[in-house]
């Protein structure tokens, strides 16, 4: 089976609304609407991680791109409140000669 080769332009996740701004061949950068109202964003930096085709409590999971979950920050994402700081993080990512998986 192929896996789908990005993410969706916009995910609702844990409430929150957000919007990629950049993908590459290895990392990924959304934006997360925290108070549109006094325009607060952070910026979700993360590696493109592949999950393996599964069955999840009776139902097939085909193989994906993983949006990360809380556990995943610190270890494959970061959060940025600066967008500079994330897109150089974004940078590093990319030019990492092995993707993580």
């Amino acid at each position: 089976m192929e896996t789908t080769n990005t993410l969706p332009l916009n995910i609702r996740k844990n409430h929150f609304d957000y919007t990629c701004i950049k993908s590459g061949e290895k990392a990924f950068i959304y934006s997360q609407c925290y108070d549109q109202i006094n325009g607060i964003y952070y910026y979700e930096v993360f590696r493109k991680v592949i999950r393996k085709e599964c069955v999840f409590h009776g139902k097939l999971i085909p193989e994906h791109i993983a949006f990360p979950g809380n556990e995943d920050f610190g270890v494959w994402a970061w959060s940025f409140r600066d967008k500079d700081k994330a897109e150089k993080k974004f940078n590093q990512l990319e030019n990492e000669l092995q993707n993580f998986n």
